[in-house]
């Protein structure tokens, strides 16, 4: 496990969360708050991912959690890097729409999800290949 990842899961106890799934939003941003804070770039990085997101979008608007995301990052990275490391009401309705996932690795992202479930890591390799079959299938249109 690299030690980014380590140092998140060391910070953010599952107990502090109703669901499993906040849990997971919280572990994912305060890993990518972690990844980011080393990054000169990470403001305009964001950006650019959001900007990615909106020019696919083809006439629905303006979907409002890009806006509040876009406002955020506006008011500078101690924004973002609050919202990614708290676990208040607000940050865990922005984490909800959390449009910079990808910016985690699959394995560091599957990684998340085995501890959220309580498994233990030695299990990362059978995930992966059960979601490998999955996609398979879904790829054949046999669900």
């Amino acid at each position: 496990m690299n030690e980014d990842l380590q140092t998140a899961m060391e910070r953010v106890d599952p107990r502090d969360f109703a669901t499993r799934g906040d849990y997971r939003l919280r572990m994912l941003a305060e890993l990518l708050a972690i990844k980011l804070e080393r990054r000169r770039d990470r403001k305009e990085r964001l950006k650019r991912i959001l900007l990615k997101i909106r020019s696919t979008i083809k006439n629905e608007g303006r979907p409002r959690y890009l806006d509040n995301w876009e406002r955020t990052l506006s008011e500078g990275w101690p924004a973002v890097k609050k919202i990614l490391q708290s676990g208040d009401e607000r940050s865990l309705e922005l984490l909800h729409s959390f449009p910079f996932a990808g910016e985690v690795t699959e394995n560091d992202r599957l990684r998340i999800l085995l501890r959220s479930h309580g498994r233990p890591q030695s299990e990362l390799r059978d995930l992966k290949r059960r979601l490998a079959e999955a996609n398979e299938r879904i790829e054949n249109n046999v669900v």
